[in-house]
């Protein structure tokens, strides 16, 4: 069974797919279903010598009440008055960012 199963990966894990002039690619359906991805999702692309690899970047939740990261919020001098709740949304936005310079 376990050698059906990986014939079966090998088999579902490959896809010709074309690039447009402008460089950009579709991703198969069937592999966006599977990892969930969709319309506004980020991707990481890794090149591995010859190989380029896609993995879904997945945004964080919100820590819970119980977090001792909490004490420090509003510690620092940002100039913002909602870090403390939208904490995850600035460290995501930076990230993004960051990205777009690179």
């Amino acid at each position: 069974m376990k050698e059906v199963r990986m014939k079966e990966a090998r088999k579902m894990s490959r896809s010709l797919i074309k690039v447009t002039t402008k460089g950009q690619v579709t991703i198969p359906v069937e592999y966006r279903r599977r990892l969930s991805v969709g319309e506004q999702d980020y991707l990481e692309a890794t090149l591995h010598g010859e190989e380029i690899v896609l993995r879904k970047v997945e945004r964080t939740h919100p820590l819970s009440a119980a977090d001792p990261v909490w004490e420090l919020m509003g510690m620092g001098s940002s100039g913002l008055s909602d870090v403390s709740e939208r904490h995850d949304d600035y460290l995501a936005d930076g990230e993004v960012s960051g990205w777009k310079e690179s």
